[in-house]
């Protein structure tokens, strides 16, 4: 009996304790401080996670404003080989030299009115060379650019900024979509028209969104989710594994009804 109560005094895990009764307590402030120091790493870990994600955000900026850049510039050259194209007569470009004033007669200012009208009239039928003349109905998930530039009022610009967004989106699910990207004033006069007879959106074509499956910086392409929510959907995933419906999205801080209706068209749960 006597060995085995002196066995059990001294075990070298209770001998510690015996020769210094604050141990523990020391045992207790390292764990706390190797806590804080995980903590600290944690955060910066995540700070360092943001700041690349919003310099990859504005590369992306960068890239889509070269882009339009770019499809602007070849607009315009290809307007210009056209209108150079359209000058060319039997073989023959008109010449650009200045002619020598002739004095104005009533007669050479009857011609001279004809020939500017004659030019305006040309000039008009060159623009809308190519264009649908009467209204058609086009899908605006599966057109191309080649027919998207048929539609009156829309160049290569326009076109290209339609094709972009659809991928963006993954689908138009209306027409009225178009009005979010084509924002500047020489769409917005056309807008009505597009939205209401040119186009329609079958939501059949819409690439679901895998709200479950799908990383961090997949789920922050979509123009319809922000760093936040983005942020809060994976944190509760990994809380709860997965987003079941719309009130787990409310409870993510996705509050706006008019955003989620749009989410919802999209998110596949």
């Amino acid at each position: 009996m006597l060995g085995t109560a002196e066995s059990s005094i001294f075990a070298p895990e209770k001998l510690i304790i015996i020769m210094n009764p604050r141990a523990k307590y020391w045992y207790l402030l390292v764990a706390g401080i190797c806590t804080l120091l995980l903590f600290i790493m944690f955060y910066r870990r995540e700070a360092r996670m943001r700041t690349h994600i919003e310099k990859m955000e504005v590369q992306i900026e960068q890239l889509e404003r070269q882009m339009q850049a770019d499809h602007q510039r070849e607009t315009i050259r290809q307007e210009t080989a056209a209108e150079t194209t359209n000058k060319t007569v039997s073989g023959n470009t008109y010449r650009y030299d200045r002619p020598t004033p002739k004095r104005q007669t009533p007669s050479n200012r009857e011609n001279t009115s004809d020939t500017t009208s004659q030019r305006t009239q040309e000039k008009l039928t060159s623009a809308y060379e190519g264009k649908f003349q009467t209204v058609v109905h086009i899908e605006l998930n599966t057109v191309d650019s080649a027919t998207l530039v048929r539609v009156p009022g829309i160049a290569g610009r326009t076109a290209q900024t339609i094709l972009h967004y659809r991928e963006q989106l993954g689908g138009f699910y209306s027409t009225d979509q178009l009005r979010e990207k084509l924002t500047w004033e020489g769409a917005l006069k056309y807008m009505d028209s597009w939205c209401n007879e040119w186009f329609t959106a079958d939501e059949y074509f819409i690439q679901k969104l895998p709200i479950n499956k799908l990383s961090f910086k997949e789920l922050l392409k979509h123009p319809y989710l922000n760093f936040e929510e983005v942020k809060a959907i994976c944190k509760w995933r990994d809380r709860h594994e997965l987003v079941h419906n719309r009130e787990e999205l409310e409870q993510l801080g996705i509050t706006d009804s008019t955003q989620i209706e749009k989410l919802l068209h999209y998110v596949e749960f």
